[in-house]
Parts: structure tokens; sequence; C-alpha cells
């Protein structure tokens, strides 16, 4: 995927169309690749002498951020309450969320083409909010909220690179929490979160509004200390490919206790004894994972859903290779703000369109995009009808029929 800009400009002293397209673009490998057709970006402008005509994907950015990033975000409600929310099968469900960083990585591809008046390609120095991130490369850092078991995503927002993970996550969450209300769910709701998230800005936001939260904490020294004076009858062995390999075990313990609004929590601790041969074998005899809650249940049900937080990161990787956020393609931070809220449109979209047309519940985009969205197909029109001519021998046609009669039926939102 790349991304590019063009400007085009009558330099005449006469009135010029712009009647169709013929480019041959050259990438850093010297891989050539041509691209014809009508028209640029889908208009055929005509130019008054010494007027330019904007060409990329920053152009069609922008605009959508004339009132600002904030109006993209509740273009979703609708769809989030009449299509995740309402779906029969997950009714009485838990709706979990999780929120997540994801360090998005800003490149720029510039094109074989003069730095004239007919040329601006913006490099990286150009991009504004763009700093090193946590992984040392220059870009954002993005915040997601994910539902699980769906992949949707319910929320996102565009941050600087050197953003601190958990900076503006308490407000980002209490937003997540009010956009899920007004879809609809009235049921409990519980967030999980890495470590990163364990700050008491998110705690408190998730109190304040009757949210259960399942938070990774940091082992500093004095929850150390608390794990290794659990008692050895205190573990409970847990499914483990290892025989006697993992753990589990639960104390009490104050997160933030220099707060006002402190409370003691469950502190879950999972253990795992290093696999045999391994360098961590050497040095160490458990390696310990815990976490935070105030949820009720069994601490080895708790222990279990709390590490299936993991499963945003398919949401994130069909993010990244299933639309385009593995590169923000523009300059300006707004841009880029809104290429980020138009891809999780399109992500959800996608998980919508498997789950209720063809009746499977998470299938990648990028399977997608193979077997339904980018078959060729030809429409011809007779007897004022019109009618789309696919592939004779398409693997994928009934399952394409099928899926279309369903989405057909979904009765229009009044």
């Amino acid at each position: 995927m790349f991304a590019y800009t063009v400007r085009i400009a009558n330099t005449g002293e006469k009135p010029a169309q712009v009647i169709s397209r013929h480019w041959v673009i050259t990438d850093g490998a010297q891989r050539e690749q041509e691209v014809r057709g009508l028209g640029v970006v889908g208009q055929q402008p005509l130019l008054a002498p010494g007027e330019t005509f904007p060409s990329g994907l920053e152009e069609l950015l922008l605009p959508l951020c004339d009132r600002g990033l904030a109006h993209l975000q509740p273009t979703g409600r609708l769809d989030l309450g009449q299509l995740a929310l309402q779906d029969r099968e997950h009714d009485g469900e838990l709706l979990v969320r999780r929120l997540e960083r994801l360090a998005t990585h800003l490149v720029t591809t510039s094109l074989d083409c003069p730095r004239d008046h007919t040329s601006e390609c913006p490099t990286q120095s150009d991009a504004t909010h763009t700093d090193f991130t946590y992984t040392r490369v220059r870009g954002f850092h993005p915040l997601l909220a994910v539902a699980a078991g769906t992949g949707d995503v319910l929320m996102s927002r565009l941050r600087g690179g050197s953003a601190n993970t958990a900076r503006g996550a308490g407000h980002f969450l209490t937003e997540t929490i009010n956009r899920i209300r007004r879809a609809g769910a009235t049921g409990e709701l519980t967030v999980r979160a890495d470590s990163g998230f364990y700050a008491h800005g998110v705690v408190a936001a998730a109190r304040k509004r009757g949210v259960r939260f399942s938070i990774t904490i940091r082992q500093q020294r004095g929850v150390r200390r608390l794990i290794e004076a659990i008692p050895e009858a205190a573990w409970t062995p847990i499914p483990y490919w290892l025989d006697g390999g993992a753990d589990v075990a639960e104390a009490a313990y104050t997160p933030f206790a220099d707060q006002k609004d402190a409370v003691p929590v469950r502190l879950i601790v999972r253990r795992v004894r290093p696999t045999p041969g391994s360098q961590l074998a050497l040095f160490t005899l458990y390696d310990y994972h815990a976490f935070i809650t105030d949820r009720e249940g069994e601490t080895l049900t708790l222990e279990a859903d709390h590490r299936r937080h993991a499963e945003i990161e398919n949401a994130i990787r069909d993010l990244k290779y299933g639309v385009g956020l593995n590169h923000l393609p523009s300059g300006k931070f707004a841009a880029n703000g809104a290429w980020l809220a138009v891809q999780v449109m399109a992500h959800n979209l996608a998980r919508w369109t498997a789950r209720l047309g063809l009746g499977e519940r998470i299938v990648t985009t990028k399977t997608l995009r193979r077997r339904l969205f980018s078959q060729p197909g030809r429409l011809t029109r007779s007897a004022r009808r019109v009618t789309l001519h696919l592939p004779s021998h398409w693997p994928w046609a009934e399952a394409f029929l099928a899926a279309l009669a369903r989405l057909r039926a979904i009765p229009l939102p009044t």
C-alpha cells in the first residue's frame, strides 16, 4: 500500500480539462506500476489558466475534519445500536471491552515526480504530532476499545507518538461507556486492560459509572512482596500443557492507596513454571502475572477470562493488514485522525457483513476481500432491468448470494 499527493496545474493560456490519467509509479525496489483511468479521484476538473487541482488522499480526508475529529466518532452510533448490540445471539452475555495501545508508523512514499507546482509529496519531517513511540519508531499512538468475542471497534482516538499509554485513558473509557449505553446496552459491562492502563484515572472512571474492571498490575516491590508471601497451600493448579506448570492464587490488595477513594480489591496471580531447558529456567522458579479486579466469581474463571483479553490483537492485526492502518498517509494530524476513523468504520462493516451475512462469528477483512469484495463482475441493462454477472466458476458464489439475501432482508432503520 502507498499514499501519494499530486497537484495538477494548468500553466497554459487557455482552459483545460483533465479527461484521463496515466501514471507510472516506481517504488523503492525499482518496481514499476501503471495507473490508468478516467479523471482524477473520480472527477474531470476544468482548470482555468493558472488554476491547480489537488489530487490525493490528504485532500479527501481534510474536508472531513472541518468540524473537528469529534464529529466523526458518532457516525457509528446508529450502526452500533442496530447491528452489534441487537445481535440476538449475544443477548444476556457480558459485553467485555479492553483498551489497547497500538503504535502506528507514519510511512510516506514519494513518487518519481519533479518538485514543482505539479508535485508536493510530504515527508516525515513535515508530519505533525509524530514522535518516537515506545517501540523507538517515529509514529502515532492511538487508543482502541474493542468488544470481546466480536472484534468490533467501539471507540478510537489518535494521539501523538510520544503519548504515554495511560494518558487520556480515563476520559477515553468514559466516552466509550457513554457510547455503549446510548447504543442500548443495559447489562453489566467489564473493561479488561493490560498494565499500560494501570492508572488511577482508569479505575476511577470505571467505578464512577458502575463498570467492572480487570487490569494487569505492574509488579512493583510491594506487589512482589505480597505475591511472595502467598502460602504454597493457596495455589490452585490450572490446566496447562506441562504437568504442574501453572497455578493461580488470590490475595487482597489496595491499589493507589494514597488516593482518598482507595478501596481493597482482589489481586489474582498466575504463576507459570519456565519451559524446561529454557534460559529463564536457569534464573527463576516461576514467572508471575498479576491483575486486579472487582468482579465476582471463581478465581480460575476470572483468571482465564482475563487472559482472553489478548484477542484484541486479532482486531489490531485486521486493522493493520485487513484495511489500511499499518500506514497513516498524511503529514497532517487531522487527516490521519480522519483516516483512523474511516478505517475503523470499514473494519466494523466487514465484521458485520461476515456476522450477519455469512453467519460466521469472525472472518478477517483480508479473507472477505479475497473471496467477496474483489471479485470481478459486469453490469448489463436489458428491458429496464440491471443484471450483475459474476464469474461462472466462482467457488464462493453460493455464500455470496446467501449473504446478499440476508443483508437485503434486514429492515431499514426508521
